[in-house]
C-alpha cells in the first residue's frame, strides 16, 4: 500500500472529525482509482457521499454542494463502469448530471467506453439541449 493511501486510512480509521474523513475517502478514492483498484474506490466515493449527505441532513443546510455531490457520483460512476456494473455507472452518471453538469471529468471519460460512454454522451447531448444559456 502506498504512503498516501496509508495516510489517508489513518484519517479514516482514527476520531478526526468527520469532515477530515470526507475529505480522507475522497483523495483514497482517487488514488485507488489511479491504481485501478476500482472496488476500493467504489467503496470510498460511496462513504465520500454518504458523509456528505450525512452533514447536509445535520445541518439542514446545503454545506456540500451540488456540484461536489455530483463529482463524487460520477467518480463512482466511472468506477462501476470500468467493472461493468453499467446499469450502476449509469445511475451515477445520471445523478452526476443532475447535480451539475459541471462535475464531469473529460479525461476519464475518453477512457471509458461501450454502453457507459455511449449512454453518457446521450445524456450530455440532452443536457445541452434543453439548458438554457
Amino acid at each position: 500500500m502506498n504512503s498516501k493511501i496509508k495516510a489517508f486510512t489513518k484519517i479514516i480509521e482514527s476520531k478526526e472529525s468527520i469532515y477530515k474523513k470526507i475529505i480522507a475517502y475522497k483523495y483514497r478514492g482517487f488514488l485507488y482509482l489511479d491504481k485501478e483498484s476500482f472496488i476500493e474506490s467504489i467503496y470510498d466515493f460511496t462513504q465520500n457521499i454518504n458523509l456528505k449527505n450525512k452533514i447536509n441532513k445535520i445541518k439542514k443546510k446545503k454545506l456540500y454542494t451540488p456540484r461536489e455531490l455530483g463529482i463524487s457520483y460520477f467518480y463512482r460512476g466511472y468506477a462501476l463502469a470500468k467493472i461493468n456494473n453499467i446499469k450502476e455507472a449509469i445511475l451515477d452518471f445520471d445523478k452526476a448530471l443532475k447535480k451539475s453538469r459541471y462535475c464531469i471529468d473529460y479525461r476519464l471519460f475518453r477512457k471509458l467506453d461501450g454502453e457507459a460512454k455511449d449512454i453518457l454522451e446521450t445524456q450530455l447531448k440532452l443536457l445541452n439541449y434543453f439548458s438554457f444559456k
